[in-house]
């Protein structure tokens, strides 16, 4: 059994002098907990995905696959627009970069997940494999 923490983007904001995100690496143990990387969220949180993808090399197990609206600001709350989420590939997320990123970290399991969609929600996942087809992932 593997446990592994999904992120969101509250973990990367200041919190009593310290952020939440920063405490879990240091304090958890890798062998033990693993980390659920979600690549929007972690940008809604002003971080870029290929930089911490390196950052934590080792220790991020799966990855939540979903882009992001252009013109989004930094942001450490859930109460996004549902116009925030776009399907893999819609967005301004640099997929090229990110997934090569994904696979030399040791990601294992790559998810793509949609928290909001504006139309039918099997016609999202059909853009976001699209997409990914297009990568060659």
């Amino acid at each position: 059994m593997q446990l592994c923490y999904h992120n969101h983007s509250f973990e990367f904001g200041p919190k009593e002098g310290s952020r939440p995100i920063d405490i879990f690496v240091e304090r958890f143990d890798p062998n033990l907990v693993k980390f659920e990387m979600d690549i929007f969220w972690v940008s809604v949180a002003g971080e870029d995905p290929v930089t911490l993808l390196g950052k934590w090399k080792g220790r991020v197990a799966l990855i939540h696959l979903k882009d992001k609206a252009p013109g989004l600001k930094t942001h450490y709350k859930e109460n996004l627009s549902p116009n925030a989420f776009r399907e893999v590939g819609l967005g301004i997320l640099d997929f090229a970069r990110i997934m090569p990123a994904a696979r030399d970290a040791g990601v294992q399991h790559f998810f793509v997940e949609q928290d909001q969609v504006a139309e039918d929600p099997v016609e999202s996942l059909r853009q976001s494999f699209r997409s990914m087809e297009r990568l060659k992932f």
